[in-house]
């Protein structure tokens, strides 16, 4: 799926160790290691929502994980037993989209392919993938 979206480089998370950057590389796609910890993409988040600076799809599982959300001492987590992929990944792509000298947009052909029937809406491997880069469209 990526391949066909002309993507060729995914930042995510260091689950999983090699493996899914072994996969992604077998198909020419490379995998960068975010140097942010998934709190301090949180912590980063915070602030832009509150000053509406970005806008969340409406995505219930996504608004769920993000708002249990909890403070583990030092560090923003997710509660035992509860995940947090969904929010870990709109933290970090928004977090590299901060660094974009444009606009990101979702057009209506974007959205359109995305909803067809059978794909998912968001490419999941195995790890929290925050963004790609490549060719967009």
């Amino acid at each position: 799926m990526l391949n066909e979206w002309g993507i060729s480089t995914v930042s995510g998370d260091a689950y999983g160790g090699e493996t899914f950057r072994r996969d992604l590389s077998d198909r020419g796609i490379s995998y960068v290691v975010c140097s942010q910890t998934a709190s301090e993409l949180y912590e980063a988040l915070e602030p832009r929502l509150n000053a509406a600076e970005v806008e969340l799809l409406d995505d219930g599982k996504l608004q769920g994980q993000l708002l249990t959300l909890v403070w583990r001492g030092n560090k923003i987590d997710h509660q035992s037993g509860d995940h947090d992929d969904w929010a870990a990944a709109c933290a970090g792509a928004i977090w590299l989209a901060s660094f974009s000298k444009s606009a990101m947009v979702f057009t209506p052909e974007f959205m359109r392919r995305a909803a067809q029937p059978g794909r998912r809406h968001v490419p999941y491997l195995g790890g929290r993938a925050f963004f790609g880069t490549g060719n967009e469209r």
